[in-house]
Parts: structure tokens; sequence; C-alpha cells
């Protein structure tokens, strides 16, 4: 009996000393780092605002003639440089159709008032002979 207890402790030892040399295997060596040199660039800071931007000129616009508005080419808070087209008036001949039939307008209705005019005298002298 004494021979399996140390046979029996002799395996333990040889299994003991299998798993430490398998961990130590296990683990490989370590490298040591080589060093690489490190590029410094140089950076803005970021930097975030919240405004209000103002043009640097106002200016206040004015048309040579007279018309009515036919097309607008920019809208509001539009970028627009010096000479450029930002509105087109109605055709002069569309104008001077309008002023043409506003003058007959006025025409028929002075017409109409001389019209009233000569039908009120003829009604209030055929009514006092009634009358008389």
């Amino acid at each position: 009996m004494p021979q399996i207890k140390n046979l029996i402790k002799t395996t333990c030892l040889a299994v003991l000393l299998l798993f430490l040399a398998a961990a130590c295997s296990a683990f490989p060596s370590q490298e040591t780092p080589t060093e690489e040199p490190v590029e410094i660039e140089e950076s803005a800071p970021l930097i975030n605002a919240t405004g209000i931007v103002f043009p640097a000129e106002w200016t206040t616009l004015s048309m040579s003639t007279a018309g009515l508005v036919a097309e607008v080419f920019v809208e509001n808070g539009d970028q627009v440089d010096e000479g450029q087209v930002l509105v087109r008036l109605k055709g002069k001949e569309e104008l001077q159709a309008a002023i043409t039939g506003a003058e007959f307008d006025v025409a028929s209705a002075e017409k109409a008032l001389d019209d009233l005019h000569e039908n009120a005298e003829t009604i209030l002298s055929q009514k006092h002979g009634l009358s008389g």
C-alpha cells in the first residue's frame, strides 16, 4: 500500500508539473515596444457661435416710371449685384390699354349722367302737366 500511495503522489506531482509547464508556455513572451516619432500638428480651435447678420449696405428701390409689377426675379434674402434686374413692369401697351379703358368708362358714366338729367327734366315736365 505504501507503494500505491507513492505512485499516486508521484503521478499527482507529474500532472501538476505538466500543468505548470503548459501554463508557462501558453503566455508568449512580451515584446519590447519600439519607439516611433510622433508628429505634432498645429490646429485652429473649433468655435461655434450664433448671431444675426446685417447687410453692409441698405438701399431703397424706386422705379423711373410708374406701373404694375409683372414679374419679380429675386426673393427676400437673395444677394444681388449692381445693375441686376429685380422686377419687370407690365408693358407700356398694357398700361395704355388700361388708360383707354378707364377713359371709356368715364365717358360712358358722363353720358349716363347726361341722359339721367334729360330724362329727369322730361319726367318732371310730364308730371307737372298731369297734375296741373
